[in-house]
């Protein structure tokens, strides 16, 4: 009797382990990265010290530590985030989380609110001081950067084309708008844009 009540006693101070909850999240996009340029990735384990927690990635290179990571994926497609620690001297996986990996988009580009074929009266144009590039439907704080860009126009008998390098036209340009006249095409061409990373 005196057993069976020793080992009752025993049992009732044995406590069953909670594992760990982890959290796993892309702070600017929902379970999204992007490639070719830095994510950063939140990853915090309740239950386990910051410095006890092991996080790896696949198609994709990563750094940081404690909670905050910087995650580059190198391929499109996916991204799989492992967070382990050390248990009894062995790896043990807390938590496996895949994310879908995107192309940074193109950026968009603009001669005043003019992002392709259209009509715009002259004076309007004259106002405009250049071509500049946005980037849309990106929830990212990423700025393209217009290195350089042709315009064309055909001024009497032959077509004539200048290069500007950087986003504002050149006095050039401006010239051969003032000749624009009822009816005549301007291209803006061979825009060659710069993105970070």
């Amino acid at each position: 009797f005196l057993t069976a009540l020793l080992a009752v006693t025993i049992f009732s101070f044995i406590r069953a382990r909670k594992p760990a909850t982890v959290f796993i999240s892309a702070a600017q996009m929902n379970d999204v990265l992007y490639s070719d340029i830095d994510n950063i990735v939140k990853v915090h384990v309740n239950g386990i010290k910051p410095g006890d927690v092991q996080v790896t990635v696949t198609n994709a290179t990563i750094t940081g530590s404690g909670e905050n990571y910087i995650v580059h994926p190198t391929e499109t497609h996916k991204t799989t985030i492992y967070v382990t620690t050390t248990k009894k001297g062995k790896p043990d996986t807390l938590a496996v989380s895949a994310m879908r990996v995107k192309k940074i988009p193109s950026p968009v580009c603009y001669v005043g609110n003019i992002r392709d074929i259209d009509i715009i009266e002259k004076e309007n144009l004259l106002l405009e001081r250049g071509v500049f590039a946005r980037m849309t439907d990106f929830d990212f704080n990423m700025r393209a950067t217009i290195v350089s860009f042709d315009m064309t126009m055909h001024d009497d008998s032959s077509y004539v084309t200048v290069t500007a390098n950087g986003p504002a036209f050149t006095p050039a340009m401006q010239y051969m708008m003032k000749k624009a006249r009822f009816g005549d095409r301007i291209f803006i061409e061979n825009i060659i844009v710069a993105m970070p990373g």
